[in-house]
């Protein structure tokens, strides 16, 4: 989560009201200096500050046993490890914003806000996609969301899963933090 916006979380920021002026405080910090790729993205989401507004937690949410015990149900044994680093990074991106992320594994990952889970609006998860399509980007990493399918919004899969080998049944589990997960970059 940026800083202006979790001084306001804090309740350093008597002087603004809502929300949504820390993060377009934070927005003008981050365009400092950015080029045009950035401002683009942003443009994408006029009302990023309500979706952030809705979709941000407290940061101790982060160490609670709740986003603890979503991250341990995961299982990555098997799992390509680009997939792997590629979800970490996502959570990243979305942690920064102030947003819980976990993950469901196998060939491929379903990536879901850990409050609100599947039970988000379009633009909520047209974000979240453009998150993962920024950071997938910036790894070099060819990756399809299913989002653009129109209905798999959760979905993320490498394009070529088909022809990976099958994943054994009889892997012991293997769990990993986000942070655990950049360890494979």
């Amino acid at each position: 989560m940026f800083k202006s916006v979790r001084e306001f979380l804090a309740g350093k920021y008597p002087c603004l009201k809502t929300f949504r002026e820390a993060v377009q405080a934070d927005r003008a910090k981050i365009m400092e200096g950015r080029g045009d790729e950035f401002e683009r993205f942003l443009e994408q989401f006029p009302n990023e500050g309500r979706i952030i507004e809705r979709l941000a937690v407290h940061k101790v949410f982060f160490n609670s046993e709740r986003m603890l015990r979503n991250h341990h149900r995961a299982d990555w044994a098997g799992v390509d490890p680009k997939i792997r680093v590629f979800s970490g990074k996502l959570f990243e991106e979305a942690r920064k914003r102030g947003m819980p992320l976990f993950v469901h594994t196998g060939c491929a990952v379903d990536i879901v806000h850990t409050k609100f889970a599947w039970q988000m609006s379009r633009d909520e998860w047209r974000y979240i996609g453009a998150l993962g399509k920024r950071v997938a980007k910036r790894m070099d990493l060819e990756i399809t969301w299913g989002g653009d399918w129109g209905w798999d919004f959760a979905h993320w899969e490498l394009p070529d899963w088909k022809t990976r080998p099958v994943i054994p049944d009889n892997l012991a589990p293997e769990r990993f933090t986000p942070v655990g997960l950049l360890r494979f970059q």
